[in-house]
């Protein structure tokens, strides 16, 4: 087996160029997680697994190839995270993902997808029961997964899509290009839903709705008078709250962390921005993340690092100042350990300290004041009388 190739931040194979990228992973990750890297070299392509290490901040080869005709123009993570699937330029496959290796899923049929051309998106709703295909022509198609049931097939969606993103339920698509109209999708009843419109002078490039479940929102790229904005729609009754300039520059790539707490914008000029989604504030600023303009953007699992691949087909990982989360063993941990302290305070007070602890006992008090104190002479007189 060949040495690992090993890389901080950032994985440069000496041959290949990166055409997109994934997670390998759908669940809160700890120390390190794999990513899925489609290349292309001298018209074959091949997959390549990569494995990022969140506390060495470095990115390592994994020396797992799984060579293919051509590269994959696009991926997307089933989110049970057994697998990808990857679009062709005349069909599509699944890739399963299984203790760092890589092999074609023979469950899943290729000529299921045969005659889809290229895709330029490909995305699962959250519970991944649905999967969502954007082609290059236009043509939008939604199915079910598995059984690839169609739901939608629309042929002139778009002259050409540019991104697609499911609602946390699975009940709406968003879908943009940069010539038109953000169209809204309802699933369940198979047909257009809305549209939202263009200011003057503006395009509209990536969209992602929100995660949180408590506060529904739309996100979309805008780019008018040479900036890139993110303006935000209310779901409720699709009215555009208004937009806010993040980048000096077109907006490249856009992604949403799992818990939808945070948005991380890509720049043409190869910026990466981080924006806090409750007071959509820039937390995060690294100006020169990448050499070339940014074209996928992808937030890990746990949101504490930034998958990137730019237009000259470089792979970067950047680290992100999101802190650690506490986890609930470590929330009771504190609890006892602050339960136990307390105890062993206590103790140690009641048995060190001055008399004020050691409280006295018994009729025979010694600091125990007399009766004709309390009462003066005349109980003295009544209990010798007596």
């Amino acid at each position: 087996m060949a040495p690992r190739r090993r890389y901080l931040g950032v994985c440069s194979s000496t041959t290949g160029s990166a055409t997109c990228a994934g997670w390998a992973a759908s669940r809160s990750i700890d120390r390190d997680a794999l990513l899925l890297i489609a290349k292309t070299d001298g018209g074959h392509g091949r997959l390549e697994l990569a494995k990022y290490s969140f506390d060495e901040k470095l990115l390592q080869d994994e020396a797992c190839v799984l060579p293919c005709q051509e590269a994959p123009q696009a991926l997307a993570f089933h989110p049970s995270g057994d697998g990808a699937l990857c679009s062709f330029a005349a069909s599509c496959r699944f890739v399963q993902v299984e203790q760092g290796s890589l092999s074609w899923s023979p469950d899943m049929d290729p000529q299921r997808f045969h005659g889809f051309g290229e895709q330029k998106k490909i995305c699962f709703s959250a519970d991944g029961s649905r999967v969502a295909f954007g082609g290059k022509d236009g043509r939008l198609r939604v199915l079910d997964w598995p059984g690839l049931t169609t739901l939608i097939d629309e042929p002139k969606a778009h002259k050409s899509i540019k991104d697609l993103d499911f609602s946390l339920d699975g009940a709406l698509l968003a879908s943009t290009s940069e010539d038109g109209p953000c169209r809204v999708w309802d699933l369940d009843k198979a047909m257009p839903l809305t549209s939202l419109h263009r200011e003057k002078a503006e395009s509209f490039g990536f969209c992602r709705f929100s995660r949180n479940g408590s506060h529904p929102f739309l996100f979309v790229a805008a780019f008018r008078d040479g900036k890139g904005y993110v303006a935000v729609w209310e779901i409720a009754k699709w009215s555009r709250l208004g937009s806010k300039k993040f980048l000096d520059c077109e907006i490249s790539a856009l992604a949403t962390s799992c818990d939808g707490k945070r948005l991380a914008l890509g720049g043409m000029d190869g910026a990466v921005s981080v924006i806090e989604v409750k007071s959509m504030q820039k937390r995060q600023y690294v100006e020169r993340a990448d050499t070339c303009g940014i074209t996928l953007l992808e937030m890990s699992p746990n949101s504490r690092a930034l998958l990137s691949v730019s237009a000259d087909g470089n792979v970067r990982v950047t680290a992100t100042n999101v802190p650690w989360p506490w986890k609930d063993w470590q929330v009771y941990l504190l609890l006892a350990g602050l339960i136990a302290m307390s105890a062993a305070l206590f103790y140690i007070f009641f048995e060190l300290s001055d008399s004020f602890w050691r409280f006295p006992l018994g009729r025979n008090q010694p600091a125990r004041p007399s009766m004709r104190a309390i009462y003066g002479s005349s109980v003295d007189t009544s209990t010798a009388e007596g």
